[in-house]
């Protein structure tokens, strides 16, 4: 909501343009002065507070021509009704608010020192776009605060459960007390410290708020550390005691029944046991060692367990609910060299003599380190599978809605489509969208009315030359390709450009209206190809064409026929780095026949070309496409000049044609 002290009518018309205010109906419920508000009785304001926190997701609220008592008193309200409450304000008279809220938020630039010291956070840019920025970072800092927890917590569950099963099964130890000090120690600290180095979660961002009195471990949480840590106690147990009752090893040690070994304390009543000689020792004398001293390659399974079993779960702890197969273990590299580390000073301790007999283990062999992973792997399946059932509960509880169709108009059908179709949805899981739906409102009007091809803003430039890209402002270009006086000269592509910084994308899509064709760098020549990701970009858009187009795709300037300097295209594809980069450039809005008797006409010219330009033409075809083939139209070798010295063109002769069709097109002869 919006908490101003300039007058109703003012305030009103900025809410609208600002989305706070949706609706053109009545705002008898959504905006108050600040005296309308102060003579409503307590029970009304209440009221009308708890109406607009219903309504909240629907549309907000204004209230104007406010003093600080009424900010305060519009706060107090709703913490009482249970609400999280921040305050933005720059004024002294904000400072009041600012104090009471649960988070105060001061300007930095233009804000008193009032105001700043009565904050919680202080925005050093003025820009709203920070708290955004700022609260993932702070869930960031608690999800990664659980994560050590988590696990810490069920690495020493699986060791209490350890010393617990070795207990109640009357089995011999299997960890001796240095070898836990040891994972305690040493290969917990290096990964539990490098968890505080996760990235956010994919979907950190779409969860709703947590609750002020939400417990640190839920009962869940609490019931996924207990299955974990038993997991990790029974499979450190498991091994030792598969090792001396199953274990058929090269080592070639004595195998006894699992009975035996929970009665090994009663060994010297058994008759006629003689454990056969194992890894240097024999057991003549005294064979009942055979479960004191000669436990040392199962004690060394055991240990070797629960390092690598604390290492992979490690990487379970990288996301509370995200999945390995989303959320990739390299994502956190320090966690990586962290486990790494771990790993490589437990070798040091297997394979150097002396420290294996300080610890009291022996080195591994190849049969058993399988054994080692084949008891150790399972804790990420175990956790997946828990994962699985958290996400489960929390797409149930509606914790994480990441689209609201219903609250999108008619000309926002493309994020329509990305919240109706469960594969986007999926694919929203991992990824961040951002759409522009209009770059150039100022001359969409005219394209509505049939100027399909209007390449220019309403300052009489092309919106598409004015980027700082091999950009050219000289007298060649003009009319309908004027780059501007300088780049960015224009608001709409300084807007763009902030955008489209902000966000770093990963792949970038430009649409334009006009004729049929894909492209991908370079545009602003017909000689120089992409440098980065061509081959994949050609069969992104093969694969698109083949689809959905049936059209020419390829290097820009090569496939227009005509160099193309200051584009979007290039700006981002070159001083952003980013490895994918396209334009499309679609019929929209009209009937396709129109564009079919357009092309149509062309064919049937005598200097016929199917290079589109404003019109769909251009007089220089054949000197283009002869010094810069194209892929998508390629000019006939010398074998084919005609009689009278002229030079043909091969172009496809039928609109649209596919692939499939290609075979059966006639293809036209233009003349050069």
């Amino acid at each position: 909501m919006m908490i101003t002290g300039d007058n109703k009518g003012t305030a009103e018309a900025i809410a609208r343009k600002l989305g706070i205010l949706a609706g053109t109906d009545t705002l008898v419920h959504k905006s108050f002065t600040g005296k309308d508000f102060e003579n409503l009785s307590d029970g009304d304001k209440v009221k009308v507070l708890q109406h607009i926190m219903a309504q909240k997701d629907v549309e907000g609220a204004v209230f104007s021509r406010t003093e600080p008592k009424h900010k305060q008193l519009i706060v107090k309200i709703l913490k009482q009704l249970g609400e999280i409450v921040a305050m933005t304000g720059d004024g002294v008279n904000d400072a009041p608010a600012l104090k009471q809220a649960d988070i105060g938020i001061a300007m930095g630039m233009t804000g008193t020192e009032v105001a700043k010291e009565s904050a919680d956070m202080v925005l050093a840019d003025d820009n709203f776009s920070t708290i955004v920025a700022a609260v993932e970072e702070g869930r960031s800092i608690y999800n990664n605060m659980k994560a050590f927890i988590r696990y810490l917590i069920s690495s020493n569950i699986g060791e209490v459960a350890s010393i617990f099963l070795t207990a109640a099964l009357g089995i011999p130890e299997g960890l001796a007390p240095v070898q836990l000090l040891w994972v305690n120690l040493v290969t917990d600290g290096l990964p539990a410290t490098a968890l505080g180095f996760n990235p956010p979660d994919l979907d950190v961002m779409y969860r709703q708020p947590r609750r002020s009195d939400d417990a640190l471990i839920s009962g869940w949480v609490f019931f996924r550390y207990m299955v974990i840590g038993i997991y990790v106690g029974l499979a450190t147990v498991g091994i030792f005691v598969y090792w001396y009752c199953f274990d058929e090893s090269p080592d070639g040690h004595t195998l006894v029944s699992l009975s035996e070994l929970m009665g090994w304390s009663k060994c010297a009543e058994w008759q006629a046991f003689l454990p056969m000689p194992c890894l240097g020792q024999t057991f003549h004398g005294e064979p009942c060692s055979y479960f004191t001293a000669g436990k040392v390659k199962a004690s060394t399974l055991s240990l070797t367990v629960l390092v690598i079993i604390e290492m992979l779960n490690a990487f379970n702890a990288l996301s509370e609910d995200g999945s390995l197969l989303q959320l990739s273990p390299w994502t956190n590299p320090w966690l990586v060299l962290a486990c790494l580390g771990s790993v490589m000073v437990h070798f040091v301790i297997l394979y150097v003599p002396f420290l294996a007999k300080v610890f009291a283990v022996c080195a591994l062999d190849w049969h058993d380190w399988v054994l080692v992973m084949a008891f150790s792997f399972p804790v990420i399946v175990i956790d997946e599978i828990l994962k699985f059932f958290g996400r489960q509960y929390q797409k149930n509880g509606d914790v994480t809605g990441h689209c609201e169709p219903e609250k999108l108009d008619k000309r926002q059908e493309m994020a329509k489509t990305l919240c109706d179709n469960d594969k986007a949805r999926a694919e929203l899981q991992r990824s961040e969208f951002l759409l522009v739906v209009n770059a150039n409102p100022g001359s969409r009007v005219q394209v509505e009315q049939g100027d399909w091809c209007l390449r220019v803003g309403p300052g009489g430039v092309d919106l598409n030359r004015n980027w700082d890209e091999h950009w050219q402002g000289d007298e060649s270009f003009g009319g309908d390709t004027n780059p501007g006086r300088l780049p960015f000269s224009e608001p709409e592509t300084q807007l763009l450009k902030e955008l489209v910084s902000d966000f770093q994308p990963t792949t970038f899509l430009t649409i334009h209206s006009g004729t049929l064709g894909m492209y991908m760098p370079w545009a602003f020549d017909m000689e120089h190809l992409a440098n980065r990701n061509q081959a994949s970009m050609m069969e992104i858009l093969k694969e698109v064409d083949q689809a959905h187009c049936e059209c020419p795709f390829g290097a820009a300037g090569r496939e227009v026929g005509y160099s193309c300097p200051g584009t979007c295209l290039d700006w981002v594809y070159d001083k952003l780095q980013t490895p994918y980069a396209f334009a499309y450039e679609i019929f929209y809005g009209g009937e396709l026949e129109s564009l079919r008797q357009r092309w149509e006409e062309k064919m049937g010219l005598p200097d016929a070309s199917q290079l589109q330009a404003q019109n769909l033409a251009h007089e220089h075809f054949k000197d283009m496409f002869e010094d810069f083939p194209s892929s998508f139209i390629q000019v006939q070798s010398e074998a084919n000049v005609t009689k009278s010295g002229s030079k043909t063109i091969t172009g496809f002769a039928c609109f649209g044609a596919s692939v499939a069709q290609l075979g059966s097109c006639s293809f036209a002869q233009l003349r050069a």
